[in-house]
């Protein structure tokens, strides 16, 4: 959620410690258009688990990106950024209150008791996703907050500054993803369903139900783990390991026994990290029911028969490809009213690119690599 907020014409910036990505997303009456979008991989040793250790170089990096969006040309100094996941925390309260304001204080009261970091040192947001009546003189209201350490935010504004950008908010990753993938108009009456962000470097879990993010947390999997297990076991280098990969999949008559082997092993260490954390959330929050969908995203999402084999371990869960252009589609009104009958249908095996309002450029490969950066940038729009 937005620690510092505004409306201007802007970007959205998604920084990774091993890539940065942008979009530029415009409105065209009842539509929205992806108009400019860029990446740019950055150096080893740039960023450590979201701490800024070069700023001159990430900075650099950062101007360097947005020169040379395309095919738009970007005029804009105003961006909306992401801050790493690792140093956010996210949490949804019930607090009762006979206000808002009052909600609102005793919500960061209670924060410290959820997550792990000094509240005094942190800049925290809330919002209020649900009132409750509890009494003539209260009222029970569900609140969503979010943490973020002082230094952190500050470190992150100031490199946006010394990039020749303006900060218009700097936003928990969770949402700007909840954002790309699943419409607003959607949001209230959807199932409870797990969204699992497959990075480079790492995943994520969040868990949206009710209306509201009720849980993020990392989980021990990534792109480039299953990557460099595969060089090793193969004596293959990196490339030809990543290749073999998006190959291969889980198709045995593609490749080695081997491969599939770490693949299925890889699979098999997600359902389970996704059965913990539907048990967990179960057994923690109130009125809470199982996890209905899942929805895949990010680079490692694009692993061909993934959502098949994962589904296979997953009773009673749809699993499905996310789709981060669903906000950006042609007749995108058209099209939420029609998803509003069929409840949770954010699949993106979309062949025909033309249904949405993007660039000649932008093509399949592109869609879940930029979920977040396609979220953020949608907040200037949405």
């Amino acid at each position: 959620m937005p620690f510092l907020s505004n409306t201007f014409d802007s970007i959205g910036i998604d920084i990774g410690d091993r890539s940065i990505k942008a979009a530029y997303i415009k409105k065209h009456g009842k539509d929205f258009e992806l108009l400019s979008f860029g990446s740019i991989e950055i150096n080893p040793g740039i960023f450590d688990k979201g701490n800024i250790l070069k700023p001159d170089q990430a900075s650099s990096a950062i101007r360097q990106l947005v020169s040379s969006m395309g095919p738009k040309k970007i005029k804009t100094k105003y961006a909306h950024v992401c801050l790493p996941e690792t140093q956010t925390f996210i949490k949804l309260l019930n607090i009762e209150a006979e206000n808002e304001e009052e909600a609102k204080a005793k919500a960061r009261e209670e924060l410290p008791n959820h997550v792990p970091i000094d509240i005094q040192k942190s800049y925290v947001d809330s919002r209020i996703v649900e009132k409750i009546e509890a009494s003539e003189e209260k009222m029970l209201c569900k609140i969503l907050s979010g943490a973020c350490p002082q230094k952190i935010s500050n470190d992150y504004a100031d490199l946006i500054s010394i990039s020749g950008l303006i900060p218009v908010s700097l936003q928990i990753e969770a949402e700007a993803i909840v954002n790309a993938l699943m419409p607003k108009e959607l949001q209230q009456n959807s199932v409870p369903t797990a969204i699992i962000d497959i990075g480079a470097g790492r995943s994520s879990f969040i868990l949206f139900d009710n209306n509201a993010i009720q849980f993020s947390v990392s989980m021990p999997l990534s792109s480039n783990e299953i990557t460099v297990d595969i060089a090793r076991t193969m004596q293959f280098t990196y490339e030809q390991a990543e290749k073999s990969k998006r190959i291969c999949g889980f198709d045995p008559s593609r490749c080695e026994k081997q491969i599939i082997d770490i693949l299925f092993k890889s699979v098999a260490t997600l359902a389970e990290n996704i059965i913990k954390n539907n048990n967990f959330y179960l057994e923690h929050f109130s009125g809470a029911k199982p996890i209905v969908a899942i929805i895949l995203c990010g680079g490692g999402a694009y692993l061909p028969g993934l959502p098949r084999e994962l589904g296979a371990r997953l009773k009673n869960m749809s699993v499905k490809l996310g789709n981060p252009l669903i906000n950006i589609a042609k007749k995108r009104k058209k099209i939420i009213k029609k998803l509003k009958t069929e409840p949770n249908s954010f699949d993106s095996n979309n062949e025909n690119l033309d249904s949405y309002n993007i660039p000649k450029e932008f093509s399949q490969k592109h869609e879940m690599s930029y979920a977040t950066a396609i979220g953020l940038a949608l907040s200037n729009v949405l």
